[in-house]
């Protein structure tokens, strides 16, 4: 194996010079710095990180717990943290946990939950990393995660959430949803129907929350016919849409906290003869890839996956000392299409 000795030999260097080059340190003349490169090339030299690392206690590597890859969301998310990562000169090692292939959302079957992630732990403890981000796929409790937090590493959760004051990079479920319910105000609706996810969910009252404040903001009274809560599928949105709409004064206006459930009232609405938006107004929460091919295409909150992922990175790995503080909230954006009619438009705020 070429080693800092045989480039410098070769180069008639110092040792010392060689690793200023390597390193981008030091005052090294252009030629010199040129000349050193060259004869790094030319011998395939490889920089020999282990060493590195045992040497300055860094390896330049982050570490990435997925509880699944195939979440819609997490390889976005991903996306995020390998920019930032490639922008410093840090590597990653993922571990995907492929938690939906296994035990789905039944978190409670915890001992089982628990054996997939111990032995992801362990292998992560037994590789050098400076810090590790763990990504959720539904935002649950990260209390079952004991073993995370007695890892002495800087942790970042993202897509999940704690009791206690753990860091955290997530987006912001209450301005997505008063973004959203604002946008079908400003378009004329008065009357907006809500179809939620499971009732008392963090997600659930987060969204309403936002929902019920910009319903107040205008001037608008809450209705509790008009929520209906869910389980997230298409059929569930389709279950759901016939029953707001089946109400003496239905909404003119559907609000669904998730894309795919939008996709069920799509369905109901083409079984019952009714055109979107012509009949009924539609908006998404989540602005799913698939969504723009709907007919009409949908209108969707999009959420700030990538931002997410690079803001995790970059607090983690800049600010070490002060993580263990850190609490991050990314606002949502509108993705406008063809789904929500303007009945009479209002002056926007």
């Amino acid at each position: 194996m070429v080693t800092l000795h045989d480039i410098a030999r070769k180069t008639g260097v110092s040792i010392g010079t060689v690793s200023n080059v390597l390193n981008n340190t030091g005052r090294v003349g252009a030629d010199t710095r040129k000349r050193v490169l060259d004869t790094m090339a030319a011998l395939n030299y490889v920089p020999n990180k282990m060493a590195k690392s045992l040497k300055t206690s860094q390896s330049n590597t982050l570490g990435v717990i997925a509880e699944d890859i195939t979440s819609f969301d997490t390889p976005r998310i991903v996306d995020g943290i390998n920019e930032y990562c490639e922008d410093h000169s840090y590597s990653i090692t993922l571990y995907n946990l492929r938690i939906d292939n296994k035990v789905h959302d039944h978190f409670y079957l915890l001992e089982q939950y628990n054996d997939i992630l111990t032995r992801n732990i362990l292998a992560l403890s037994s590789s050098r990393v400076d810090g590790l981000i763990y990504i959720g796929v539904y935002k649950r409790n990260t209390e079952l995660l004991p073993l995370i937090q007695d890892l002495k590493l800087p942790v970042m959760y993202v897509y999940c959430y704690n009791s206690k004051e753990v860091p955290y990079v997530d987006y912001n479920d209450c301005q997505g949803a008063r973004m959203a319910t604002q946008y079908l105000i400003e378009n004329g609706h008065k009357r907006i129907g809500v179809l939620c996810g499971p009732v008392d969910t963090t997600i659930t009252n987060n969204q309403l929350a936002g929902y019920r404040a910009a319903l107040e903001e205008n001037g608008l009274p809450f209705r509790d016919e008009y929520i209906r809560y869910g389980n997230l599928e298409a059929v569930s949105g389709a279950y759901h849409a016939k029953r707001l709409l089946s109400l003496p004064e239905p909404p003119t206006a559907i609000f669904t906290m998730n894309d795919i459930m939008a996709y069920g009232v799509y369905q109901y609405a083409a079984s019952a003869g009714l055109r979107i938006p012509e009949d009924l107004s539609v908006i998404g929460f989540g602005n799913l890839p698939y969504s723009s091919y709907a007919i009409p295409p949908l209108t969707s909150v999009a959420l700030p996956l990538h931002e997410i992922g690079y803001t995790a990175a970059s607090a983690l790995l800049e600010n070490r000392e002060e993580v263990k503080k850190g609490r991050y909230l990314l606002d949502c954006c509108l993705q406008e299409r063809a789904s929500v009619k303007c009945l009479s438009p209002i002056h926007r705020k």
